[in-house]
């Protein structure tokens, strides 16, 4: 009997609370107990033989063990978004400086079409003088400071500068421009003597160019200009004298500056030098090399005779006449001569004519040329 009171004993146990000990009690009394409010999970329990069991909480489920009273329903835990890897980059904002100061000239720039589109911006210049100038909406550019007043000490040793002369003394003591001796002015606008050479630019060039120099070196340096030796009249540089009778003009040229292909310089029988549209006989040679005579015996210029051989700079250049014909030659030392056009029979070169060098660059801008041994005999 004693034994079964014992084991019973060990299936009892006692909860101690606030408001004291309550007990003895059966584990399957606990939840009811927790459920009525008498005892909650933090009440301490123990055996019938005083030992510690722990707390109410600990020997019972949370779910049963919390009163309804107390039992607090958790809300579900929600998942903070996370951050992007890359996240966008804040937008740029524009200086306020910059943005004032290009509404300003906009601004500006606005009143200025406004005033030169109005009836009063389209006036003559004098009444345009009295609207209001864009420049004045600007700021003002900074005014250089005064210069520093000199000391009384630095006047006492300071040096006076002496004044300059005065303009039309430096005039009047500063010498004429020389001029070349052997370029005389002959009337006319495109005529000059050069020791027996006339020179004369057939038609209206647009650059004006000065004449050429003869060297002490025996060397012509000047420039070619004009459009061409072509067609009914003819723009280009022509170096002559008078010729009559029987004879030959030649020249050496050394080098040109000529690019277009059509260039021409060379040797001239010309009836009247001063008329654009004059026959003429010629030889000449171009920037290719090529050799070839061209006639103008009425109205147009038409080719007359090329040769196949192509010489380079420099080359000699000779026309001649003998007897009423007229031939053409060339050579690339003085020596050996090349037949470009055989005698021939021209009636329109029978009397007196203009002999010398012709040249044209088929551009607007003149190019350098020099040439030397321009003769024309007798």
């Amino acid at each position: 009997m004693e034994k079964r009171m014992l084991v019973a004993d060990k299936n009892l146990m006692y909860v101690s609370t606030n408001r004291g000990e309550i007990g003895p009690v059966a584990m399957e009394s606990l939840p009811a107990l927790v459920e009525e409010g008498q005892i909650s999970p933090i009440d301490q329990v123990r055996n019938a033989f005083g030992r510690p069991l722990g707390s109410v909480g600990a020997l019972l489920p949370i779910s049963r063990a919390e009163p309804p009273s107390r039992r607090i329903r958790q809300a579900p835990a929600v998942r903070s978004a996370q951050p992007p890897r890359n996240p966008p980059s804040p937008p740029r904002r524009l200086p306020w400086a910059l943005i004032a100061g290009s509404a300003a000239a906009i601004l500006i720039l606005a009143v200025g079409w406004l005033a030169l589109s109005s009836p009063a911006g389209r006036a003559p210049v004098a009444e345009r003088a009295a609207l209001p100038a864009i420049a004045t909406m600007l700021p003002a550019p900074a005014t250089a400071s005064a210069p520093d007043p000199v000391l009384p000490s630095e006047q006492a040793v300071a040096t006076p500068r002496p004044k300059p002369p005065a303009a039309s003394a430096v005039q009047a003591a500063a010498p004429p421009p020389a001029q070349p001796a052997s370029i005389t002015v002959v009337p006319g606008p495109a005529l000059v003597s050069l020791g027996g050479f006339h020179l004369t630019d057939l038609g209206t060039m647009a650059i004006p160019t000065p004449p050429p120099i003869l060297g002490a070196d025996g060397i012509w340096r000047g420039a070619a200009t004009g459009m061409g030796i072509w067609g009914a009249d003819d723009q280009c540089r022509l170096l002559h004298r008078p010729f009559a009778g029987d004879g030959t003009v030649q020249v050496r040229l050394l080098s040109s500056a000529a690019q277009h292909p059509k260039a021409e310089f060379g040797v001239m029988l010309r009836v009247a030098p001063e008329v654009t549209s004059s026959a003429f006989y010629f030889l000449h040679w171009s920037p290719s090399g090529t050799l070839r005579t061209l006639i103008r015996n009425g109205k147009w210029v038409i080719p007359h005779a090329t040769s196949e051989a192509q010489l380079p700079l420099p080359v000699w250049l000779r026309v001649s006449r003998q007897g009423g014909f007229l031939s053409a030659g060339a050579s690339g030392d003085g020596k050996t001569w090349i037949v470009v056009d055989p005698p021939t029979a021209i009636p329109a070169f029978q009397g007196p004519l203009a002999a010398g060098v012709a040249m044209a660059t088929h551009e607007r801008d003149p190019r350098p040329v020099t040439f030397s041994d321009l003769s024309v005999t007798p």
